[in-house]
């Protein structure tokens, strides 16, 4: 059959004219861009380096990362003499031989603290990747549910036995994740702090949050 233009029309079922919305140019300019811009983002990653980063004098890290399991890992401030081995914004994907895929943000500043002289890294520039989170601060995503009640003297969530939470970041306030209330339908309430796993216990003891993979169920 011959290519509709923009202004034709064809026949419903119950006989009246209808317009067509797409022309087949149309639809094939919204692939070719969609093709282009997927193939823009993937030219944008270079290759995958393993480096072996020197700690500075004192023991310091020569950067900083940013990210979490929501969006990866990626180096900033590099240090002018790290700089030939790690670039500003390069996303890291391993760090001493372990995955970053699934690594919250407090996870990786824990992990590349424990490390001794110098630090083994995978990394790949993804620039697109990265300049689309930067201003986030939304970097984690992970479920708990809380198993006592905290009443916060200071400017943190109010939780109770059974509150949902959903935590966006572990490194954003010391002592402190900033999460999400969740209501009976996992619809996001409100936004504040809450005692990080580690200040919690202190807190209140071992049993503080319990993690939930699939907080949600669709009813059928």
């Amino acid at each position: 059959p011959p290519s509709l233009s923009p202004s034709s029309s064809v026949e419903g079922p119950d006989g009246r004219r209808l317009k067509q919305v797409h022309s087949d140019q149309q639809l094939l300019d919204a692939i070719t861009v969609k093709v282009t811009n997927l193939l823009s983002m993937k030219s944008s990653c270079g290759a995958v380096r393993r480096v072996k980063v020197p700690l500075s004098e004192g023991g310091s890290l020569p950067f900083k990362l940013i990210g979490g399991n929501s969006v990866g890992l990626f180096a900033i401030d590099v240090t002018p003499a790290t700089s030939d081995l790690l670039h500003h914004g390069d996303q890291v994907l391993e760090i001493e031989g372990r995955g970053t895929r699934h690594m919250t943000s407090h996870d990786a500043a824990k992990l590349v603290s424990d490390a001794r002289e110098c630090l083994s890294l995978t990394v790949r520039e993804n620039l697109a990747r990265f300049m689309s989170i930067k201003d986030q601060f939304e970097y984690d995503s992970f479920y708990l549910r809380c198993t006592v009640s905290h009443a916060p003297e200071t400017k943190e969530l109010r939780l109770e036995p059974g509150t949902l939470l959903k935590v966006v970041n572990t490194v954003l306030h010391p002592g402190s994740w900033l999460a999400w209330s969740l209501d009976r339908n996992g619809m996001e309430t409100d936004l504040g702090r809450i005692p990080s796993l580690s200040r919690a216990k202190e807190m209140y003891g071992e049993s503080v949050y319990e993690e939930i993979k699939e907080p949600f169920h669709q009813q059928s």
